[in-house]
């Protein structure tokens, strides 16, 4: 997925390690020359590794039943803006202003 699969993200298409940026040292004075240029290498290392950790973990704790877990989830959260709006709409459709917050901006084109 990391180096092969397109994403499309706000309009732009790209293979998703294309879409890591540099760590600079002007950000982070820690941060030896010799680490600078290493350092989207180093990020997809430290996510995979993160990837493979919490695989790990949850094999460990419901090796038979997590996978059909995530796919509800996944499922369940089609559709989201769509059923947020349609709450909106019918709750609270005399309000004159509505304060929704930490809103995707995929909720923005509903």
């Amino acid at each position: 997925f990391m180096f092969k699969d397109r994403v499309k993200l706000k309009g732009k298409e790209a293979v998703p390690a294309e879409l890591l940026v540099p760590i600079k040292r002007a950000k982070y004075p820690a941060l030896t020359e010799e680490e600078e240029p290493v350092s989207i290498p180093l990020q997809a290392l430290y996510q995979a590794a993160f990837d493979a950790a919490l695989v790990h973990i949850v094999n460990l704790a419901a090796p038979e039943s997590w996978v059909p877990a995530k796919r509800r989830i996944v499922e369940a959260r089609r559709g989201r803006a769509e059923r947020s709006m349609a709450i909106l709409r019918d709750s609270y459709q005399d309000a004159d202003v509505v304060f929704v917050q930490e809103a995707a901006a995929s909720f923005a084109a509903v």
